[in-house]
């Protein structure tokens, strides 16, 4: 989502830690999804190239985790957008109430899940598997075809069983994946949509905080008699590695 040289990246230590700290999720909870949602894609892309559909049964389980894993992972950044200052009704704005109520849900009933059982247990009409469902559009075949796929991520444990809504007007992709929707608990959410809006966002906020603290960087050097460019340059980042070599002593 984010360039290798975006300001999030490159926050100078002079801005406040707990700024840091907060844009420091932005980054690696996008960085997060973008990987999941790629992977997500070349695996449902190799599900649908399957002869016989049961050989997908073992990736069941990797899908699930992606899947799960933007949702967390969404979770965290619009739990940081909330607290932004930003345009009221703007498209930040607009990002949180399109998809928050159900990124919410769905977290909210995994966190939940000992007491949702119990409910959804005693549902008299079909729902979505426990893990929820997968549904997206191969791409546009050379006759001109395409399929759209739609299966359950947990064991088939009800009578009757929802899967993701499908919208009949689909438009697919020429050269990959698309339409991805993920639902769970009762909701449905386009994957394909939550990424792009969500990239957009996150590349406006990137500038949009660059443009605020320019200034007040340029003014803090100007008051201090420091170098701009050596002040942008001092950043806090990478990761220390630790390696301990140990021996086990035999008698």
């Amino acid at each position: 989502m984010l360039s290798d040289q975006s300001f999030l990246r490159n926050v100078p230590k002079v801005i406040d830690l707990e700024s840091r700290l907060q844009w420091e999720v932005l980054v690696n909870a996008s960085d997060a999804i973008s990987f999941a949602y790629s992977q997500l894609a070349n695996v449902l892309r190799k599900i649908s190239e399957f002869a016989d559909l049961r050989e997908a049964e073992p990736y069941r389980g990797l899908v699930s985790v992606y899947c799960w894993t933007i949702i967390d992972q969404t979770h965290a950044i619009f739990q940081i957008l909330r607290g932004v200052d930003r345009i009221p009704n703007g498209a930040t704005d607009t990002l949180l109430e399109t998809f928050g109520p159900a990124i919410s849900k769905m977290r909210n009933g995994m966190d939940h899940i000992h007491q949702n059982i119990s409910n959804i247990s005693k549902k008299k009409s079909a729902g979505y598997g426990i893990y929820g469902n997968i549904a997206f559009t191969t791409p546009i075949r050379e006759d001109n075809t395409y399929s759209l796929f739609n299966f359950g991520l947990g064991g088939m444990q009800f009578n009757e069983q929802l899967g993701c809504t499908m919208d009949p007007k689909t438009i697919p992709l020429w050269d990959q994946i698309g339409n991805i929707s993920f639902a769970s608990f009762d909701t449905n959410l386009n994957f394909s949509e939550l990424f792009e809006r969500l990239t957009s966002t996150i590349n406006r906020l990137d500038l949009s905080i660059q443009e605020q603290c320019t200034p007040r960087i340029a003014d803090y050097t100007k008051r201090n008699n420091l170098n701009f460019e050596d002040v942008m340059k001092e950043t806090v980042k990478g990761t220390v590695y630790i390696n301990i070599q140990c021996k086990v002593e035999v008698d």
